[in-house]
C-alpha cells in the first residue's frame, strides 16, 4: 500500500474502506510480496498517523499486526527501531500488547 509510505491519510482511508467492503484481510502479511504489510511502509517512512489509522482499522487484528515479521524476520517495530523513529515505536508497542 504505497499510500501508507507516501503519508497520503485520505487515500490509505479510502483502500481501506473499499478491501473492507470487499472482505478482503489487507491486513494479513500472506496478502504482500515479502509479507511487507501497510503497517511496515508506514514504520519505514515515520507516518505515524498512517500507522494509527491501520491500527485502528485492524481491530482485532491490530496486535498480529503489529507483531506480524516480513521475510527477514523484522517486524515494524523493529523497522521504527532501526529508524529511530521513537513515537512510531512506541505505538506499535502499544498496539502488539493488546
Amino acid at each position: 500500500m504505497r499510500p501508507g509510505v507516501d503519508g497520503h491519510r485520505a487515500v490509505v482511508t479510502l483502500l481501506l474502506r473499499h478491501f473492507g467492503g470487499a472482505a478482503v484481510p489487507w491486513y494479513s502479511p500472506d496478502l504482500y510480496c515479502d509479507a511487507f504489510t501497510p503497517l511496515m511502509a508506514a514504520a519505514v517512512a515515520n507516518r505515524l498517523e498512517v500507522a494509527a489509522l491501520l491500527l485502528q482499522e485492524a481491530g482485532a487484528h491490530a496486535g498480529a499486526l503489529a507483531a506480524a515479521t516480513n521475510r527477514y524476520g523484522q517486524s515494524a517495530w523493529q523497522i521504527a527501531a532501526r529508524k529511530g523513529c521513537r513515537q512510531m515505536m512506541q505505538l506499535l508497542a502499544t498496539a502488539a500488547a493488546a
